[in-house]
């Protein structure tokens, strides 16, 4: 960014203004957005079954997608980061959006079979649907009443600081690559060794209340999905979501 672009907007104004003729929806950011997003929709899939919710793509999408065609001397631009992390959003919130984790497991559980073809139709019909109503919503809940969304100003700011420091978006993207190494590793373990992953307690601590907790059907889960999603929402969430589960199952 110029000099003279930097000096004409307002120090308050968080909004970017990119510069004239810089690039923004481009193949290659559409596609690496919907293959993140499509890897991390297969996953929230599973991890939506275990734990109730799945996660967002923005982030992930945004930082691997920026790495990647740096890596290859093919550096993104900041408005082909953000479609990347739009593409990667959309692809990775179709797991929860199209009902796979709630709706439609549910009625296969009544009885009901769903081929993949109606699968598919239902998901691009939901995805359209979206689309149409996100032209109308985003200049009420955008432009009218300037709200706030966590995720996407946590995602804004990730790639500002991107650009502002390539070689740590680089160095985010080898931790999440190493972590997802390593979760996969642990995974495939853990399906020869379920003990691994659900040790069971209340068999080698003689504690009465454990007993009947596993009676119940709670159980010590110890998934590498459940870690990161503790980091990222901290412990105040994570001991309400405990709490709820308490409350609303036992």
């Amino acid at each position: 960014m110029s000099d003279e672009h930097a000096a004409a907007q307002d120090p308050g104004d968080q909004r970017y203004f990119p510069p004239p003729g810089e690039a923004q929806l481009t193949a290659r950011a559409v596609v690496i957005g919907c293959i993140v997003g499509s890897v991390i929709a297969a996953t929230n899939i599973t991890i939506g079954l275990k734990i109730g919710w799945t996660f967002g793509a923005s982030i992930v999408s945004a930082v691997l997608g920026f790495a990647f065609f740096s890596a290859m001397g093919a550096k993104f631009s900041i408005l082909e980061t953000n479609i990347a992390q739009t593409a990667g959003s959309a692809a990775g919130s179709m797991a929860s959006a199209a009902g796979l984790v709630a709706a439609i497991p549910a009625m296969q559980l009544l009885g009901y079979e769903i081929s993949y073809g109606h699968l598919a139709l239902w998901a691009l019909a939901v995805a359209f649907l979206g689309v149409f109503f996100a032209v109308p919503l985003r200049r009420q809940v955008v432009e009218i009443d300037k709200l706030r969304f966590p995720t996407g100003t946590a995602t804004a700011e990730t790639i500002l600081a991107m650009f502002s420091d390539a070689g740590e978006a680089v160095a985010k993207a080898n931790v999440l690559v190493k972590a997802a190494l390593f979760a996969g590793f642990f995974a495939l373990t853990a399906y020869f060794i379920p003990q691994l992953e659900s040790p069971p307690i209340y068999k080698w601590v003689e504690i009465g209340a454990l007993s009947t907790a596993a009676a119940w059907g709670f159980k010590l889960y110890l998934g590498p999905s459940l870690f990161g999603a503790g980091f990222l929402i901290g412990p105040r969430v994570s001991f309400s979501l405990l709490l709820g589960a308490v409350v609303a199952w036992a």
